[in-house]
């Protein structure tokens, strides 16, 4: 075995175990390409071919495959607590209106609430819609109709 063969055996080996550890997919297209640069060498392609090859058939891979895996990735969402508030029932405790955003308790957490409607303190309200630091809401009974 010739010194470029060892190192392009070792390079896929240690570019699959990289992969292999970090199911991020960070890797795998160069370990394809090192198995390339392998097979350049075994034919006996000078160092720069192999480099090339290398390279070559790295791009090609990470171009055919990264679209193909990125949409059979689980795209895994975390939501916020505040998510957790959507449809729930809220108390106005300062006046919303159209123009003014007021306040709005929820399970005993207050919010900056803005609505559609006007709403005035000690009505019922649903949150529609979570902002960063914002709930929309509107009249409970518009919930019903």
């Amino acid at each position: 075995m010739t010194p470029n063969i060892i190192l392009w055996l070792a390079l896929a080996i240690v570019l699959a175990v990289v992969e292999a550890s970090t199911f991020n997919l960070v890797s795998i297209w160069f370990a394809v390409g090192a198995v390339g640069g392998l097979a350049a060498s075994w034919l006996g392609a000078g160092f720069t071919v192999q480099l090339a090859v290398f390279a070559v058939v790295s791009l090609i891979t990470l171009v055919a495959t990264r679209p193909l895996v990125g949409r059979l990735k689980p795209r895994d969402t975390v939501g916020t607590s505040a998510d957790s508030n959507l449809g729930r029932t809220g108390l106005v405790i300062a006046p919303i209106r159209p123009d003014q955003p007021g306040r709005v308790r929820v399970d005993g957490v207050d919010w900056r609430a803005e609505s559609a409607l006007p709403l005035e303190e000690g009505e019922l309200c649903r949150v529609i819609a979570v902002g960063a630091t914002t709930l929309t809401v509107e009249p409970q009974h518009a919930a019903a109709t």
